[in-house]
């Protein structure tokens, strides 16, 4: 898939090269020159690469904006002509309308308005360029290979009925891909309910699930629809199915095999048509072999299987979908998006994120409010310059014994997400990857 190629034409050099860089940011291959003549002769040159949008100043020091889009209508070139200028009346913006140009817009404006724009502009005339997102799944960011090839599968399990398993570590957005897989699946007009399994009580966990009548244990004061029932029809998504016992494991897999529930205290099954879609940022295949989860169940819950990768192994990801919660967090603010400086995109590429896309998406809504001159700067973010990892190897090398090494590794891992969590221990846990009696073991440990 080749991205949009725009071509920028006004004289002011910081808002050009602004605008460029802007739209390198947002998947686009952008070209730039001063004026009209320089324009008309890039828009002539059948040897270059071919142009998709031009954006073009009206007043221009060499001949008109209006000279440009003449030439391109004359020459009935494929290339859609967006004219700009700080100096607008009624009159020129419809003679530039009906000239041909496809929009006209007013400065100052804001930086990712345009953006959007144009994204809309190319993905009309060529969806596969629609600026970083996905034509299979319109709302999620995947500009590298990795997440192209992640959706590439994910379209194939959504037209599918069969259970499907997706794994990965806390934060790349698993609920977001279940969601995305329900809404392109024969399912969409039903239900898709989401549970965390981790946050229920063991107690609790199988009347959640499949239901309890009236007076089935102490405070059942009425019967209750389990979750398998409440959703079926659709989907039922189980997020942090490794975190289930074995009790609630045997349950589970009679479930999702006969496709029926008994509620607790009831004597009949019920029949239920849900789509289980599971979740776990653990190694499932490592707790079978622990004994810890059932190994049929695994089999059962993994016969479709999606592994989305971690941040750090998708760097061309960041920055758009950055600039994607931007423009979402500023638009629940009531604001036009803000853009990030070049100082703060390169703070946002170098910072390895831990915590995945949820830490993102934090740190791009903090931006959000700060940001109250449309610019996010490196000091709204709040990123550590060399990341937890550069910390936690200075700490770790001041010994020598690997074991000793690795300890004080954890240690210091620990505490930085901890520190970023707020000293919330739950949170921290979840953006750790483990459990939270396993983070007080930790934190227990002595020194060395």
């Amino acid at each position: 898939m080749t991205a949009a190629r725009v071509l920028v034409v006004d004289d002011e050099e910081d808002l050009r090269a602004n605008l460029a860089r802007f739209l390198a940011l947002r998947g686009f291959e952008v070209e730039q020159v001063a004026g009209a003549r320089a324009a008309i002769a890039r828009l002539a040159d059948a040897e270059a690469p071919a142009l998709d949008l031009a954006l073009i100043d009206l007043r221009l020091p060499d001949g008109s904006g209006l000279d440009v889009l003449e030439q391109v209508t004359a020459g009935a070139l494929p290339v859609q002509v967006v004219l700009m200028t700080a100096y607008a009346s009624v009159d020129t913006a419809v003679a530039a309308l009906r000239r041909g140009a496809r929009d006209y817009l007013l400065k100052p404006f804001d930086l990712a308005a345009v953006a959007a724009r144009l994204t809309a502009l190319a993905a009309a005339s060529r969806p596969e360029a629609a600026g970083g997102f996905d034509e299979r799944f319109p709302g999620l960011v995947a500009r590298s290979e990795a997440m192209r090839h992640l959706l590439r599968l994910a379209s194939e399990a959504a037209k599918s009925h069969f259970t499907l398993l997706i794994t990965g570590e806390s934060g790349v957005g698993k609920e977001v891909l279940a969601r995305a897989v329900h809404d392109r699946s024969p399912r969409v007009a039903e239900p898709f309910v989401a549970v965390n399994c981790g946050a229920l009580p063991q107690a609790l966990v199988e009347s959640e699930l499949f239901g309890h009548e009236r007076g089935a244990f102490s405070g059942a004061t009425a019967a209750k629809r389990g979750l398998f029932e409440v959703a079926s029809g659709g989907t039922l998504f189980l997020d942090e199915v490794g975190e289930l016992d074995q009790a609630a494991q045997v349950k589970l897999l009679r479930a999702v095999e006969l496709k029926e529930v008994r509620r607790v205290g009831g004597t009949e099954s019920r029949r239920v048509d849900v789509r289980i879609v599971a979740a776990t940022n653990r190694d499932l295949r490592a707790l079978v072999a622990e004994r810890r989860f059932r190994e049929d169940l695994y089999y059962r819950l993994s016969v479709f299987e999606l592994w989305v990768p971690p941040l750090r192994e998708r760097r061309e990801d960041v920055v758009p979908l950055f600039e994607h919660f931007l423009s979402r967090h500023a638009a629940a603010l009531g604001r036009p998006a803000p853009a990030p400086s070049p100082e703060a995109v390169a703070r946002i590429e170098a910072y390895g994120w831990p915590g995945n896309v949820r830490e993102l998406e934090n740190v791009a809504a903090r931006g959000a409010v700060l940001a109250v001159d449309g610019v996010v700067g490196p000091e709204h973010l709040r990123l550590p310059t060399g990341g937890a990892a550069a910390a936690a190897l200075e700490l770790a090398g001041e010994v020598e014994d690997l074991r000793a090494a690795r300890a004080a590794f954890e240690r210091a891992h620990i505490r930085r997400v901890l520190e970023r969590h707020g000293g919330n221990k739950p949170r921290a846990a979840e953006a750790l990857g483990i459990d939270l009696s396993s983070l007080y073991r930790k934190l227990e440990r002595p020194e060395a």
